[in-house]
């Protein structure tokens, strides 16, 4: 399970749920998807950044140790995002998880409108005991309820895992 330390008092049924945010760049089409990181502003440093860039590569597994985990490779909690076919996305986790309970997402356009209504769980990838962080897959999808590559645009996702054993 992850090794992390997560605030522990949530008061759901769930124990020890733990929820993930990342934000994924898509450029639309057939294109490699990107996970971001949080630019958070330097005090004293220039502008204040608040906004998105390219995480870390996953190059490496973590050394053990726990804190610069979310600043040496992926994004706060996520460690890498691959388009494994057309709408369909496979994410590796920093840490390992029981399970997936909850995906919500919001599509983030400079205009216009999202072309993706709907985000489903591919189970074919998932593998939540893989060394270096669980596996899973999710499938995008349009208004005709077929799998979708979005337009070019940033997903915000939310991710709940079940971190603990249950009963």
């Amino acid at each position: 399970m992850a090794t992390r330390s997560f605030v522990d008092k949530q008061y759901v049924l769930i124990k020890r749920q733990v929820t993930l945010y990342t934000a994924v760049s898509c450029p639309g089409g057939t294109g490699a998807v990107t996970p971001q990181k949080w630019v958070y502003p330097t005090l004293g440093a220039g502008p204040n950044a608040r906004t998105y860039q390219a995480a870390p590569a996953a190059t490496a597994l973590p050394s053990g140790v726990p804190y610069p985990l979310q600043y040496t490779s992926g994004a706060e909690g996520i460690r890498s995002v691959a388009r494994t076919g057309v709408g369909l996305w496979t994410f590796t986790t920093q840490d390992n998880y029981q399970r997936l309970v909850q995906v919500s997402w919001v599509q983030q356009l400079a205009g216009g409108v999202g072309d993706i209504i709907a985000v489903g769980r591919n189970t074919t990838p998932d593998s939540f005991a893989a060394q270096g962080g669980s596996v899973f897959g999710i499938s995008l999808m349009s208004a005709t309820a077929t799998v979708k590559d979005p337009v070019a645009s940033t997903i915000l996702f939310t991710f709940v895992f079940a971190d603990g054993t249950e009963p």
